[in-house]
C-alpha cells in the first residue's frame, strides 16, 4: 500500500475534487501496476458528492495538470486538475457517478480522470482511498526524492525503492503513534522536496 487516507466531506460544505489522474501526484511506475480502492464508511451519492469517473479516460496516457484556484463554492482540495479541460467536455457522456452505499468499494486506475462534487446534503459524506502497488513499482524519478514508506498488504517485497514500515501491535499506543508520525513526515518531506524540485504537476506543465 503506497498511502491511505480519510476523505471527509462536511456536510453543506464547497470541498470538492477538480478533474485529475491519481498517477500525477505519485510519479510512479509501470501505471498498470497501480489501483485506488475508495471504500464508502458512509452512503456516498451524487447528492453529497461521490466520486465521478471518466469511462475509458485510462486510456488517454498521463495527462498534464495546472493548478486551479479555489472558490468559495468550489473548494478544492489538491487544487490541480488537468490542464485540457476540454477532454471532460468531449467525453461528457462517458462520466459517471460512483454511488456507493456504506461498506461498499470501487477500484479505478492510476490514469482514469476522476473527480468530486461539493456535498450539498445535510449528512457528512466519508470515505477511505487506498492506494495499491504491485512489488515491482518503482519511482519514476530516480534516485527518489525520499524512500518513502509503504505498508506490505501481501507477499514479500524485495525491492530496493521502497522501506516496509512496522506493522501496529495495538491501537493508538505510544508506538503505534510515534509509527504514523514517522510515515506522515517522509510523506510532507517528499512533497516539500518535490516541489523545491520543480515535480509538483502544475510545475511539469508549466514548462
Amino acid at each position: 500500500i503506497w498511502s491511505s487516507d480519510i476523505t471527509c466531506k462536511p456536510s453543506s460544505s464547497t470541498e470538492c475534487f477538480g478533474w485529475h489522474q491519481d498517477e500525477a501526484y505519485a510519479w510512479l511506475g509501470p501505471h498498470n501496476k497501480l489501483l485506488t480502492a475508495w471504500i464508502a464508511l458512509t452512503d456516498s451519492n451524487s447528492t453529497n458528492g461521490c466520486v465521478r469517473f471518466i469511462r475509458g479516460s485510462n486510456s488517454l496516457g498521463q495527462l498534464p495538470h495546472r493548478s486551479q484556484v479555489k472558490t468559495p463554492n468550489e473548494n478544492l482540495v489538491l487544487g490541480q486538475i488537468i490542464a485540457d479541460q476540454q477532454i471532460v467536455q468531449r467525453m461528457e457522456d462517458n462520466i459517471v457517478d460512483c454511488e456507493l452505499q456504506a461498506g461498499e468499494a470501487s477500484l479505478h486506475a492510476w490514469r482514469t480522470i476522476h473527480s468530486s462534487k461539493p456535498n450539498s446534503s445535510d449528512q457528512d459524506r466519508v470515505g477511505l482511498a487506498v492506494r495499491y502497488m504491485a512489488g515491482e513499482v518503482e519511482p519514476v524519478f530516480q534516485p527518489a526524492v525520499v524512500k518513502e514508506l509503504v505498508t506490505l498488504a501481501a507477499g514479500q517485497y524485495n525491492g530496493q525503492f521502497f522501506e516496509i514500515e512496522g506493522i501496529p501491535e495495538g491501537e493508538y499506543g505510544k508506538e503505534e503513534w510515534a509509527l504514523h508520525k514517522k510515515s506522515m513526515d517522509r510523506e510532507w518531506e517528499r512533497r516539500k522536496k518535490s516541489k523545491e524540485q520543480g515535480l509538483l504537476p502544475s510545475q511539469q506543465y508549466q514548462k
